[in-house]
């Protein structure tokens, strides 16, 4: 019996670590992590406590800030009505502040109107307009093209007369780009205020408030630009005309200068186009007198830059007749490749400028109206919280009664939650007292909605009120802090089964989101520095970080997303091992 006994051991030792060795050995599998997907909807975010029933007789009432009284509009003996306002402290800061974040919901929903129409015919036109002087241009740069591919290459008795009078000619030109140059520059600093910050110092502040690279583009294009613009004129300061060698390296300089130039105006417009005008820095009528000026500008500047080639190749052309056959065909060829080459670059700008027109016209994305969208909620949350400070100057009364007692004559100091008013009921009005937890009392403003139910008379029997004071003296309730808040039935509630004394059941609503991005708060974490993020998924195991900016903290776990994801995005709420 021993002897198979120990067999028997034996073989299950055996089997125990062939199991163990083959669990040890197996390839873990890779479990997928926990997602759920970015969604929009309509967020709450409520406080949920529990009272009990009170008569209500005579009810004090107070402000919810301390200030000087500005008005009492009641005396003793007075009837009022529930939703009256009895009295009011001097408010004139915070109307201001509510005024002007007002102002701000209105610029900020303005702006995203203006988006979503689109842009005006203006911007339109002006952006055409720079479509058509590109496309002369480019014009332009291939009639100079045509030419030098069908010069007549030969020779004749009166080359060298033909290449001093080409030579003076091509020196004229030189003089007449590099002083189009300055011009040109001059007026694109009327707009830019480079070299003299005079010009613009009226309207800096706008410019380019839709496009801030475009100023920064342009500004570098200027600079630039001077920088040749000053070496062709201290070349021709010293130009000798009889020296050909020397005209050629003006010609060459002065193109230069031409080119920065030309791209200078084309940035300048670009600027001009993300500036939003119609303000008193800078009115419709002085940005279309900008744009038309540019462009006016870049005509002239083509004009004299397609003078200079045509003097350039007039004297390459002097030049083939005087020299041997080879030699002009060997100078055609380059200056036929440098005129192909000015082709290259006349389409380039063509294209940018139809790039531009097409970036004007097509219409709004929705990640274009996503920044203004979330720019539009910030400032009415602004303003709701600027018109929650201002409510808190004003006694309401939130019933119907006769006034008993007022504490305050117009120019006394009053302290909050200092009785300044008191009502006495005129009907059978109840109120909800309750102890609300420290770590929800911040969110449970007075005037916020509230819903009810008795424990004795079910769930199905919802009643409504208003959140009507809160007691700024804690009590401690086992250790643990809560403030008295009160909730006042409404009056036109039936009230008939409602008794003193009953367990209440309150949720008061302390914010909502209409239609606003969100997830849940798992998804969301916390980096070093509190900044925080979200990971998406990006195989089966593998994640990035994506930053976010969050907003409402709402009920069933989950938290709103002002910016960072998408709707219909994956995000990772737990990675399992």
């Amino acid at each position: 019996m021993m002897k198979r006994t120990k067999w028997i051991l034996a073989a299950f030792g055996v089997a125990l670590v062939a199991g163990g060795a083959y669990a040890f050995t197996r390839p873990a599998a890779i479990t997928p992590p926990v997602t759920d997907v970015v969604k929009r909807g309509d967020l709450k975010q409520t406080v949920e406590v529990t009272g009990d029933v009170r008569t209500l007789d005579d009810v004090d009432l107070s402000f919810d800030a301390s200030g000087t009284v500005e008005a009492m509009n009641v005396r003793v003996g007075d009837a009022v009505v529930a939703g009256e306002t009895l009295a009011a402290l001097d408010a004139g800061e915070l109307e201001a502040a509510y005024a002007k974040a007002r102002t701000a919901v209105n610029q900020a929903e303005a702006q995203l109107s203006l988006k979503r129409v689109g842009a005006t015919d203006e911007v339109v036109a002006e952006a055409l307009a720079t479509v058509a002087v590109a496309e002369a241009a480019l014009s332009a740069a291939e009639s100079d093209a045509r030419s030098v591919a069908d010069v007549n290459v030969a020779s004749d008795a009166d080359a060298e007369a033909s290449v001093v009078t080409a030579r003076s000619n091509l020196s004229e030109a030189i003089r007449s780009l590099v002083a189009e140059v300055r011009h040109a520059l001059s007026v694109a600093d009327t707009v830019l205020g480079v070299e003299n910050p005079l010009y613009n110092r009226g309207f800096r502040s706008v410019l380019a408030n839709e496009n801030s690279g475009a100023l920064t583009d342009a500004t570098n294009a200027f600079e630039a630009a001077a920088l040749t613009r000053d070496a062709a004129e201290d070349v021709l300061l010293a130009l000798d005309e009889t020296d050909e060698a020397a005209v050629v390296a003006a010609a060459a300089d002065a193109q230069s200068a031409y080119s920065d130039a030309y791209a200078t105006l084309l940035e300048t417009t670009r600027v001009l186009d993300g500036t939003s005008a119609d303000s008193t820095e800078l009115s419709l009528d002085d940005l279309s007198a900008f744009k038309a000026s540019v462009s006016g500008e870049l005509s002239v500047l083509v004009a004299d830059g397609s003078a200079l080639s045509s003097a350039t190749l007039a004297l390459s052309d002097a030049n083939r007749s005087k020299n041997s056959l080879t030699q002009s065909q060997a100078e055609r060829d380059r200056a036929l490749a440098t005129a192909q080459s000015a082709v290259a670059s006349r389409e380039a700008d063509l294209a940018k400028a139809k790039a531009a027109l097409a970036s004007i016209v097509a219409v709004p994305r929705s990640e274009d109206l996503a920044p203004l969208e979330a720019a539009v909620r910030s400032a009415e949350s602004d303003a709701d919280a600027a018109r929650a400070r201002l409510s808190k100057t004003l006694v309401v009364s939130p019933i119907d009664g006769i006034v008993t007692a007022v504490a305050f004559d117009v120019g006394e100091s009053a302290s909050a939650s200092a009785t300044a008013v008191t009502v006495l009921s005129t009907g059978s009005d109840y109120e909800i007292a309750m102890d609300v937890p420290e770590a929800d009392v911040a969110k449970a403003g007075v005037g916020a909605t509230a819903s009810v139910t008795f424990d004795a008379l079910g769930d199905d029997r919802v009643f409504q009120g208003t959140l009507v004071s809160v007691d700024p003296a804690q009590k401690i309730i086992e250790g643990v802090v809560f403030y008295e808040a009160k909730v006042l039935l409404a009056e036109n509630a039936d009230l008939v089964s409602v008794k003193p004394g009953m367990s209440a059941n309150v949720t008061v609503q302390t914010a909502s989101r209409t239609a606003a991005l969100y997830v849940p708060s798992r998804a969301v974490l916390t980096d070093a520095d509190g900044s925080k993020y979200v990971r998406v998924p990006t195989g089966d195991v593998g994640y990035l970080q994506r930053a976010v900016v969050v907003g409402l903290r709402a009920d069933d776990g989950l938290v709103e997303i002002v910016s960072g994801v998408e709707e219909g995005d994956v995000v990772i709420i737990s990675l399992k091992s």
